[in-house]
C-alpha cells in the first residue's frame, strides 16, 4: 500500500496521486497533501526553473483558450 510523501498516511493502491518524476514517486493521499508538497516546492526551485513553469502554464492557458472555443455556438457573437 502507497504511504502519502507529506503527511505518511497509508492508503489503499489505485487511490490518491502518484507523479513519477525521474526514479522518484510523488505519492499523496490527497490533494491537500499535493498541494502543501507544491506550495514547498516551488520557492525551493528558484529562478533555475522559471522557464518550465512559464511553459506549463502556457500549456494550461492554450488548453482553456481552445476549451472557450469549442463552447461557443455557431451564429452567435464571440467576445
Amino acid at each position: 500500500m502507497p504511504r502519502c510523501s507529506v503527511c505518511g498516511k497509508v492508503f489503499p493502491e489505485g487511490q490518491g496521486i502518484v507523479i513519477r518524476f525521474g526514479d522518484e514517486d510523488l505519492v499523496f493521499h490527497k490533494r491537500t497533501c499535493a498541494v502543501k508538497f507544491l506550495r514547498e516546492l516551488i520557492p525551493l526551485l528558484g529562478q533555475d526553473c522559471s522557464d518550465a513553469v512559464k511553459s506549463a502554464l502556457e500549456i494550461f492557458s492554450k488548453a482553456i483558450e481552445e476549451r472557450k472555443k469549442e463552447k461557443r455556438i455557431p451564429g452567435t457573437a464571440g467576445s
